[in-house]
């Protein structure tokens, strides 16, 4: 009776860490899927290593702790629920299971409002700064593209004599620093070009097999 009382009580406690551990896990991309919205980017795009939602999470736990704190005698009550109808005859049993899995629901849907939540505060928050300190969290970055080929055709027309000028400007404000890191997987890097018109945010997607070097600055920073 001992060993399957103490059997029961592993049990139960490894529900509970993998409910926190979903819960922590939704939190994360709920944050992630509504604060990238914001740049017309979507999760399946970004391939986001799936630990990094976890570092989002600790965004949300950050500014959402006091609701959060409800989220222990919840999941306590998620415990008890489920050794109660573990122990007692079947129509109880159901009962407690149904309820356990009422407020298991309304644990899923609570840290996802949260993080969605969190994530429209945070972009308002990074938004409304000095022009200078725009999303905070974006560093500054020097990039250096692959050297072309030189041009030894001119421009047939007005068309690409602007587009060819318009490159020049986009490869000079690359090396200047002007460009924000919104995020990097392992194929590409997302940019913001600084300054830009509120409202209008264009994110540049650049490949990396077309960079020579990358350099992190570590001032934030707009370019006139």
């Amino acid at each position: 009776m001992k060993e399957r009382s103490i059997l029961l009580e592993t049990f139960l406690s490894t529900l509970l860490l993998a409910l926190i551990v979903a819960l922590i896990y939704i939190m994360g991309w709920s944050y992630a899927q509504y604060y990238f919205e914001h740049f017309q980017l979507g999760l399946l795009d970004l391939e986001i290593p799936t630990e990094y939602y976890m570092v989002y999470a600790l965004t949300v736990i950050k500014h959402q702790w006091p609701l959060l704190m409800l989220l222990i005698p919840l999941s306590m009550i998620i415990k008890e629920l489920k050794a109660e109808s573990l122990k007692w005859e079947l129509n109880l049993s159901t009962l407690h299971s149904s309820f356990a899995l009422l407020i298991t629901i309304l644990l899923f849907f609570l840290v996802f409002r949260l993080g969605e939540n969190t994530a429209q505060a945070v972009y308002q928050n990074d938004l409304n700064q000095k022009p200078n300190q725009v999303f905070p969290s974006f560093p500054n970055i020097e990039i250096h593209l692959l050297q072309k080929k030189p041009q030894t055709v001119l421009p047939e027309n007005r068309e690409q004599e602007i587009k060819h000028a318009q490159e020049i400007l986009r490869e000079k404000a690359m090396r200047e620093g002007c460009y924000r890191l919104i995020l990097r997987n392992k194929g590409s890097l997302y940019l913001l070009q600084t300054p830009y018109q509120k409202g209008n945010i264009p994110v540049e997607i650049l490949e990396k097999n077309k960079i020579e070097k990358v350099l992190l600055l570590p001032k934030r920073y707009t370019c006139s």
